[in-house]
């Protein structure tokens, strides 16, 4: 071989490693990218596609199953090889001269997803134990409607209680609980009198401040109403919060609230059965005639524009793409799933992904 042939394979071995070495520099950052956001996608849908099959499974009268993400892990490998030679030249002034390239890339991703039930002590934490007032109150400082927090969430304030779900067919509203919500609601939408979730001077619990120096004329009405119904003193400006059915004084806020079982129960009473079903009696209709807190539609086939839908049965079922109430109680409910988890998988779903 000639020397300049020789130089030419130099440079092209040094080309080819070159190549190999950016191209595995180049794949870690562009998998990672990819993969968080892959699993992202898929743990979140198959969360929420869970949750809306739990409450369809509710409404049916079946038991509720869940199985946490407890953790994924990710490992891809690249491996690169290039092969290359140059056959011999025997005898002088041959003008033949060859050479052979290949390489093989082999990229390999073997993800492994671990699902831990929820069941036992951890169930009866996470949906069995009641949500507590101040995680309600702060979420309503934060933003979120009054009106709809409460309707969803609590049984009763200071005793004013609505029924749950399948129980409006036994025990009836009280008449002072709708428009309670209202004024507060309005209360809190009118940004001059509203509700403020602080710690306490002792450090005993949370305590609910009514700004009075805020207060106008045209919310006037809606402060003395709701101190009238609730019985709170009318020249007090904290209340304290506690958990229970009746306050102990007029200077008490006290709130019965809902666990999230309890939630699941009264929202799906939203879920249309099949028509099949209902005709043979495997689920009831509806007793109440509240509106319900989110619609699930259900029928032979999910329309490609459904926010979400599962099989159960032979049905499926669905919540509507353009049902913004609906999205709204369903996305609700899920941040209360978040806040109520509990239990040693503090930190799952783990995600583990190689970058080199």
């Amino acid at each position: 071989m000639t020397h300049g042939a020789v130089g030419g394979l130099r440079w092209l071995v040094a080309g080819a490693l070159v190549a190999a070495l950016a191209a595995c520099s180049t794949v870690a950052p562009t998998q990672l990218k990819s993969d968080r956001l892959d699993f992202n996608r898929a743990v979140s849908d198959s969360w929420k596609e869970q949750a809306l099959l739990n409450l369809v499974r509710m409404r049916y009268g079946d038991m509720p199953v869940t199985l946490e993400v407890a953790s994924v892990i990710s490992s891809r490998s690249l491996e690169g090889q290039v092969d290359m030679s140059a056959p011999a030249i025997i005898g002088a002034g041959s003008a033949a001269e060859t050479l052979n390239l290949g390489g093989r890339t082999t990229v390999g991703n073997r993800p492994t997803v671990t699902f831990m039930p929820l069941s036992g002590e951890r169930f009866t934490r996470s949906m069995l134990t009641p949500v507590q007032p101040a995680a309600i109150f702060g979420l309503i400082q934060s933003g979120w409607s009054a009106e709809f927090l409460l309707r969803v969430t609590v049984h009763s304030i200071n005793d004013i209680s609505q029924p749950l779900g399948a129980a409006a067919s036994v025990r009836s509203e009280d008449p002072e609980f709708a428009p309670l919500l209202a004024a507060m609601q309005r209360v809190q939408a009118s940004g001059l009198f509203g509700l403020q979730v602080t710690r306490g001077d002792a450090g005993g619990g949370t305590v609910i401040v009514f700004r009075r120096r805020a207060e106008t004329a045209a919310i006037a009405p809606d402060s003395a109403f709701i101190r009238r119904t609730l019985g709170l003193a009318t020249d007090a400006g904290q209340f304290q919060l506690v958990y229970g059915v009746q306050p102990r004084n007029d200077h008490e806020i006290a709130v019965l609230t809902r666990s999230m079982f309890e939630i699941m129960v009264d929202m799906s009473n939203g879920v249309e059965p099949a028509a099949a079903d209902l005709a043979a009696g495997r689920v009831r209709k509806t007793a109440s005639d509240r509106a319900p807190l989110l619609v699930v539609h259900s029928g032979e086939e999910a329309p490609a524009d459904a926010l979400h839908a599962v099989r159960y049965r032979d049905s499926w079922f669905w919540i509507s793409g353009d049902d913004l109430a609906s999205r709204r109680s369903f996305t609700f409910l899920m941040l209360l799933l978040s806040l109520t988890e509990s239990g040693s998988g503090g930190q799952a779903p783990l995600i583990t992904l190689p970058t080199g």
